[in-house]
């Protein structure tokens, strides 16, 4: 079970904040549920457990309790699910190929520190022919792979480069066209 379908959301935050593992935050959430212990529940000490209410640094308690309504409202939903299909950008959908994109995934790739040799489309397959790992790169481009791609005119598209990829060390925007 994930530490995000339990009841016990509670010691799912209180451990998160105290950076432990998920396997340890189910473990603790199991236990509770076997002990039937109160929704409120932290964690168990002296195989007692302690509750929310049970502590005295009121500033712990409101950020623990807001953590929890902060993951309530913002639960995944199917009305919430609906919202956000209907509000995800259109797909960017190519007809057919032409040998521009070639070239946008030549200055895509001239952007970042890496030849082209060290793209995953090379890596995975080391015979691949540079035209042929370009004409990757520029689909998994407009696929979102790297980065969102946002339509900034009719046709023309933009993404980011961040600094630790680019060639500059600065981040970069990349405009192209479809």
């Amino acid at each position: 079970m994930s530490i995000f379908a339990s009841k016990y959301q509670l010691i799912r935050i209180w451990g998160q904040d105290l950076g432990s593992f998920d396997y340890f935050i189910e473990n603790e959430q199991a236990k509770a549920e076997s002990d039937n212990a109160p929704l409120e529940a932290i964690y168990q000490r002296d195989g007692q457990w302690i509750t929310i209410h049970d502590l005295e640094n009121k500033n712990v308690r409101r950020t623990i309790l807001g953590k929890l309504l902060e993951y309530y409202a913002y639960h995944e939903t199917a009305d919430k699910r609906d919202a956000w299909e209907k509000a995800k950008p259109k797909p960017i959908v190519v007809e057919r190929q032409r040998p521009d994109q070639i070239e946008i995934a030549k200055q895509f790739v001239d952007m970042h520190r890496y030849s082209v040799d060290a793209w995953t489309a090379k890596i995975e397959r080391p015979t691949t022919s540079d035209d042929e790992a370009y004409q990757k790169i520029y689909f998994s481009l407009i696929g979102g792979e790297y980065g969102e791609v946002t339509c900034i005119d009719d046709g023309e598209y933009e993404i980011e480069i961040g600094s630790s990829d680019s060639y500059s060390g600065h981040p970069v925007l990349f405009t192209f066209q479809i």
